[in-house]
């Protein structure tokens, strides 16, 4: 069964971002899920969406299991918590950080490109026909080439895009907009951009700003393109709200993510916590475990749903610690609760 959710932003100067987005029923394929849906604006063309799960992509979304031996469990020393080593616990994926991340994320990435869709787009593309863009800072930790070579077979040349979002109160609603510092293409001729009709990109989606400018760079830049396929583990509903509303509409885009699609709180929209509801998730009894897992505060609210599930993004694969203090900022802001106090009355 499909499930459908509307959703309304508030823009700026009394505009109103409003659409949908339906979810089809999930496919199995062992211990792989895909789950195909769209995205609806009023006034946009729709854009795809293309959801998986795995165990990779369950611990990276929601809980894994590990134990005190664990390399992983190295966060507890550095919130100041001791466990026994021979006894299991579980963390959120928020906890998973540098090269223990990167590892996750590739394992992944691979199981999110393995979906039918995807599969079938890389056997109909002819040689040279198919690129991959990964997007620093973040987008350089998802093993894109890897990926594409173990799911297809298919070596693609790699381009390095040093894309960010930054600070533009000229541009309406949001303040900022797309700062484009490297594109590593000047080693292609005009032939060979010519040929790329596929571009496979990396990056996580929170406001949608850097893909909102990458899918206007990319088109420019490849006159032939036809797709731009978007592997992001995190989108946000209100970011890929903005690319449909934003991006140019003469390139078709699909959107690859981990698990669910997340929400965004206000006032600036980054914060992007998980859906509650149950249709939604492709088990949700790993959401009900992640639910519980945060718990409650003292007002009874539950820390789920502000919960970042990014939190610093790119700083939980290049900077542990400093994710860990915004994780702490932010509970304390919202909550009153600290990370160790949380993880204490989780896990001992």
């Amino acid at each position: 069964m499909s499930f459908e959710q509307a959703f309304e932003f508030p823009m700026g100067s009394g505009f109103q971002l409003r659409g949908s987005f339906r979810l089809e029923k999930a496919v199995w394929q062992g211990p792989l899920a895909f789950r195909e849906g769209v995205l609806k604006v009023e006034g946009a063309p729709d854009l795809e969406l293309s959801l998986s799960h795995s165990p990779a992509t369950e611990r990276f979304i929601y809980l894994g299991d590990y134990s005190g031996q664990d390399p992983v469990a190295g966060v507890l020393d550095t919130l100041g918590l001791s466990f026994p080593g021979d006894r299991p616990f579980q963390l959120p994926g928020q906890l998973v950080l540098g090269a223990h991340r990167t590892r996750l994320t590739e394992e992944g990435v691979r199981d999110c490109l393995s979906s039918p869709s995807f599969k079938s787009l890389l056997e109909n593309s002819g040689s040279g026909e198919t690129m991959v863009f990964p997007v620093l800072r973040e987008g350089m930790k998802y093993g894109l080439s890897d990926a594409v070579l173990s799911i297809s077979g298919c070596v693609c040349d790699e381009i390095v895009v040093d894309a960010h979002h930054v600070p533009d109160p000229s541009v309406p609603d949001l303040g900022r907009r797309m700062e484009l510092k490297v594109f590593k293409d000047k080693d292609l001729t005009d032939a060979e951009k010519a040929a790329v009709k596929v571009a496979v990109v990396g990056d996580s989606v929170a406001s949608g700003t850097v893909i909102i400018g990458l899918v206007d760079e990319l088109t420019n830049r490849f006159p032939n393109l036809e797709r731009i396929e978007l592997v992001a583990p995190l989108a946000a509903v209100y970011g890929l709200a903005r690319i449909a509303h934003f991006s140019r509409s003469d390139v078709k885009l699909r959107i690859h993510c981990f698990e669910t699609l997340l929400n965004a709180l206000p006032p600036d929209y980054y914060y992007s916590p998980h859906y509650a509801e149950p249709e939604m998730h492709f088990r949700p009894e790993a959401q009900e475990a992640y639910r519980q897992w945060w718990g409650q505060d003292k007002a009874g609210n539950w820390i789920a749903d502000t919960a970042c599930s990014g939190y610093g993004w790119s700083e939980a694969f290049f900077n542990p610690g400093k994710q860990l203090r915004m994780i702490e900022e932010e509970l304390q802001k919202r909550h009153g609760i600290s990370l160790q106090e949380i993880v204490k009355r989780s896990i001992c």
